[in-house]
This record gives C-alpha cells, sequence and structure tokens, in this order.
C-alpha cells in the first residue's frame, strides 16, 4: 500500500512537472502577443538615401547613390528613434566582410533624405541627428515637431540572465508588407567586456526583425536593442568566414543606449542646419 501510495504521488509530480513546462512557453506566447501589441507602433521602417564615395589612398573615385529602407525603434515620445548604424554604413560593412582584400579603399556613406514610414504607410521627413559607430547607434528625429509617437522607454533593469527567455519585436520589409514580428529566443551568453553585451542562442532568429529593433525579457520589459557587435579589422589571410565571425548580433543594455540618447535628443532640439545649396 505504501508503494502504491508512492507510485501515486511521483506520477502526480510528474504529471505537475509536464503541466508546469507546457505552461511556460503558452505564457511566452501570451507574453509575445502582449508585447507586439503594445510596442508594435514603436518599431518602424526608414527610408534613407545614401551618397556612396569611393576613396582609394584619399582620391574620390567614384560616386553612387543608393536608396536603403531599415527597421527602427521609436525610444521617446518626440518620435526620436534608433536604427544600426551599421546599416547606414554599407561601405564599412563591405569592407568588414572583405576579409582584408580592401586594404587602400574606401566607401564613406553620406546619409541624405530621410522618411520615416508609419503604421498606416504615411511618411514623415526625418533627420540624422547622431551616429555613434562603437556601439552601432543611428539617432533620427522628425522634422515636424508637436508630434506624439508611441516609443520603447528605455529604462535600466535587472537584465536577463544566462539561457533566459527574451523576446525581439521587428518589422518586416516591403516586400511583406512591412509587417510587425515577434521572434522568441534565449540568451547564450553574456559579455562583459569592454561593455556588457546579450548574445542571441539563434542568430538568424535575431536577424528575423532586423538590427535597431528592441528586445524584451519573458515578462516583457525592454533590455535593449539589437545592434551589430564588429571586431577589429580582418586579415587577407583570414577569409569570410572569418569576417562573418567578427560580427555578430548582440542585445546593447537600455541603460547604454540611453545614456547616448541624452545627447541625441539635446541635438534634436536644434534647429537642423541649411546645406549650401539651399536657400536661406
Amino acid at each position: 500500500m505504501v508503494r502504491t501510495d508512492r507510485w501515486a504521488f511521483g506520477l502526480a509530480a510528474v504529471f505537475l512537472l509536464a503541466g508546469a513546462a507546457a505552461a511556460q512557453p503558452q505564457e511566452l506566447k501570451a507574453k509575445a502577443r502582449e508585447v507586439l501589441e503594445r510596442y508594435q507602433d514603436a518599431v518602424v521602417n526608414v527610408k534613407i538615401a545614401l551618397k556612396l564615395k569611393s576613396m582609394r589612398n584619399g582620391q574620390q573615385m567614384q560616386s553612387q547613390d543608393q536608396q536603403l529602407e531599415v527597421a527602427g525603434t521609436i525610444i521617446d515620445p518626440s518620435g526620436l528613434l534608433v536604427v544600426a548604424e551599421s546599416e547606414t554604413d554599407p561601405g564599412g560593412m563591405m569592407k568588414a566582410m572583405s576579409g582584408g582584400r580592401m586594404q587602400g579603399l574606401d566607401i564613406e556613406s553620406e546619409v541624405g533624405e530621410v522618411k520615416i514610414i508609419l503604421k498606416d504607410g504615411k511618411e514623415i521627413a526625418g533627420r540624422l541627428v547622431m551616429r555613434d559607430k562603437d556601439l552601432d547607434l543611428a539617432f533620427i528625429a522628425p522634422m515636424e515637431k508637436g508630434l506624439t509617437f508611441t516609443h520603447v522607454a528605455l529604462e535600466k533593469g535587472k537584465g536577463p540572465e544566462l539561457f533566459d527567455d527574451i523576446l525581439l519585436l521587428g518589422r518586416l520589409g516591403r516586400n511583406l508588407d512591412r509587417a510587425p514580428s515577434v521572434t522568441a529566443d534565449k540568451i547564450r551568453a553574456i559579455v562583459k567586456k569592454p561593455r556588457t553585451f546579450y548574445v542571441c542562442a539563434d542568430t538568424l532568429a535575431a536577424l528575423t526583425g532586423g538590427f535597431g529593433c528592441p528586445a524584451f525579457d519573458a515578462q516583457g520589459k525592454p533590455i535593449g536593442l539589437l545592434v551589430m557587435r564588429r571586431g577589429p579589422a580582418i586579415s587577407a589571410s583570414g577569409g569570410l568566414s572569418s569576417a562573418f565571425s567578427s560580427m555578430t548580433p548582440v542585445v546593447l543594455p537600455c541603460e547604454d543606449i540611453a545614456e547616448v540618447a541624452r545627447q541625441a535628443l539635446a541635438e534634436a532640439a536644434k534647429a537642423p542646419e541649411k546645406k549650401a545649396d539651399e536657400a536661406p
């Protein structure tokens, strides 16, 4: 009888544990839907016109115009938003991926017209106010003042721990109707030096929504933005595999972004400088 009771108790414990395991993904699914509903309007697509200038040993060789559309996150009610700086600098990415085969050749990226695409497809003019290559952040502000936007508040929190569940909110490209997306992932590493970064377990999943998009913990609290962490220059002998390994998607914590964002807000408050070819 005692054995039967123990067996029954053990079986009940197994069912309880199985139920708890099944409940956890359900809770994460519910939280993912909640995050999407609450913050989807804060994740936008941005059209950026670039002029790429090829320079060899300081001498300009040629230039060409390029149009980009990248994802970004609105981080302030005024509409200040962040995109990944690496996505506004294709020349720098090409050089990083060349495996050292572009020595002496530089491709400078000059940002021109910027358009912020809202949820309903409406486009509003924006301008680049600040870049931080080290953190892979580029800040864009709407030209029109007095508007109020849904935003993701970058508040310092406890931060995730190793193998914690996280949610990555993004927005797909034009070919997929710029639909909002959410992806579940886990933290596979926490880098402490030279600064804190959270490394995603599934690199491909991390890239689904796009760089410059927000990450949340399992409770739906923002933990940072997805950016590209680029390593030092790769020698030509390293090849493409070494080049790719030196570029890793990471989540940059909220507090690091907030510190730079304060400077960007101050820049955004200033009147934009007129170009030489513009009328006074």
